[in-house]
């Protein structure tokens, strides 16, 4: 080719490189509209992927560390259900795999032992499904769910690695905490006792979160490693205290239930003294209006009497009711498919919209839609868990409590809440729970040390890493 050529050559592609870039710019923008998360959308793709291949571990604790923050922008690109929450989803999962293949054979174990019983269950479910496309997406969900439970277990190797990713966690909490204040500085100016949701698309998914951070700052605080650096440490207890108030906001009743019973068993167990603040505790919240007005709303609208309006819990116990006479001794053991609950709610349930009715009780739902089978696979899913780590109680009193507390109030939670839908939630409480597999499975105690009696100050004896 004539050389002379070549740049008259080159400035043709370029330019029209550049009038089709032109192009797409124009249509993307004139299809986005004002959705301007979708117009971020491509080139936010573009950066993932190049820090996933820089480092896929650094990505993946970036994501960890504003995935809390971004519920409603990743809302705002999604087109046909589908957006760039779908591909961190994609993101995780490879990442997870990637992990997988180098991982330890007890990691591989643990994560098969606790999660193939239920994803094999809803296999079942999707192909008896009625709504086949959502539940293949909940599915997807639920991989990507269990992935983080095994990079969990695959990054935390020592001491050093699991207060790295603690700390990670409890500052994922700040732009949410920030922008819950900035939420209920609006609210007071315009109708002042509405429930917080800050950064997520409802507030339950909130409170349940706070209720997550605040037993992981709980235990911070409570060790002996100063991971946070002394200064910061000290000032630990007041931002915890923050958070208690960003929860009380929330107005949600459950979680306040839940974080009520932790302190309770663990001033029972650990430290008396705190049954002070226990007992305190209801009786300032009971001064708050917004508190005693949610408490109150138990009180009335408690049966279906002509066009009476039941109160929240009632309704859902209706719901309840009406499915399970509803439902067909034959579908006892595999159900009517994944997301059918809501699919028939609107024959069933009088009280449905047109769209239907969520479950708001996980075990009412798998049992709806997956049978006894599936219920079995879901109950395992945490009991294993649970075991798992209890086994553990000797080598780490206090965090083994915590764990389990954790995984005992997600159970809680699931009797009157949309548990499995809950992805930015599931991601944290998963990745800690396999934080402390990865930890508690790799350490034992030095043959010199001391048996750990239960007392909060000697809960963290001297540990040394497996050879």
């Amino acid at each position: 080719m004539n050389k002379s050529l070549t740049p008259i050559i080159a400035a043709i592609i370029y330019a029209f490189i550049a009038i089709f870039s032109g192009l797409v710019s124009v249509g993307l923008v004139d299809f986005a509209g004002h959705r301007y998360g979708m117009l971020l959308a491509v080139p936010t793709l573009i950066v993932l992927g190049l820090i996933f291949i820089a480092d896929r571990y650094v990505l993946f604790l970036l994501v960890l560390l504003v995935r809390a923050s971004i519920d409603q922008i990743l809302d705002t690109t999604k087109f046909a259900g589908i957006g760039l929450g779908g591909a961190l989803n994609a993101l995780i999962i490879l990442i997870a795999f990637l992990a997988y293949l180098q991982a330890d054979k007890h990691i591989r174990k643990i994560l098969f032992s606790i999660w193939l019983p239920f994803l094999a269950a809803y296999i079942i479910a999707i192909v008896l499904s009625p709504e086949r496309v959502p539940s293949i997406k909940l599915y997807l969900s639920l991989i990507s769910t269990a992935a983080v439970l095994m990079l969990g277990m695959h990054l935390v190797k020592t001491e050093k690695d699991f207060f790295k990713w603690l700390k990670i966690i409890l500052l994922s909490s700040v732009i949410p905490l920030l922008y819950g204040f900035v939420m209920l500085a609006v609210h007071s100016m315009h109708h002042f006792g509405s429930r917080i949701n800050s950064t997520f698309n409802h507030p339950n998914v909130f409170a349940f979160y706070l209720v997550l951070v605040i037993s992981i700052g709980f235990y911070a605080w409570k060790s002996e490693s100063d991971f946070l650096g002394k200064n910061l440490k000290k000032w630990l207890p007041i931002y915890l205290a923050i958070l208690c108030l960003m929860l009380v906001l929330t107005q949600t009743r459950s979680a306040w239930l839940g974080f009520a019973a932790f302190f309770t068993v663990y001033a029972l167990l650990y430290e008396r003294r705190y049954l002070i603040l226990v007992v305190a505790m209801p009786i300032v919240a009971l001064m708050i209006p917004e508190v005693r007005d949610r408490l109150n709303d138990l009180s009335s609208g408690n049966e279906m009497v002509g066009y009476a309006k039941l109160n929240s819990y009632a309704w859902r116990k209706y719901l309840w009711e009406c499915a399970m006479n509803w439902m067909q001794p034959a579908k006892y053991i595999f159900g009517y498919g994944a997301e059918s609950f809501k699919h028939y709610s609107i024959d069933f349930f009088p009280l449905a919209g047109p769209t239907g009715a969520a479950s708001h009780n996980i075990y009412y739902q798998v049992f709806f839609e997956m049978g006894i089978v599936g219920l079995l696979a879901y109950i395992w899913l945490y009991l294993k868990a649970g075991l798992v780590i209890f086994k553990f109680w000797s080598r780490n009193r206090l965090l083994v409590f915590v764990s389990v507390s954790l995984i005992v109030e997600y159970l809680m939670f699931s009797y009157s809440d949309n548990m499995m839908y809950y992805l930015n939630y599931n991601w944290y409480f998963w990745f800690f729970i396999g934080s402390v597999m990865g930890w508690l499975t790799r350490i034992e105690p030095a043959a010199d040390s001391p048996v750990i009696d239960g007392e909060v100050g000697s809960l963290n004896s001297r540990m040394v890493e497996k050879i």
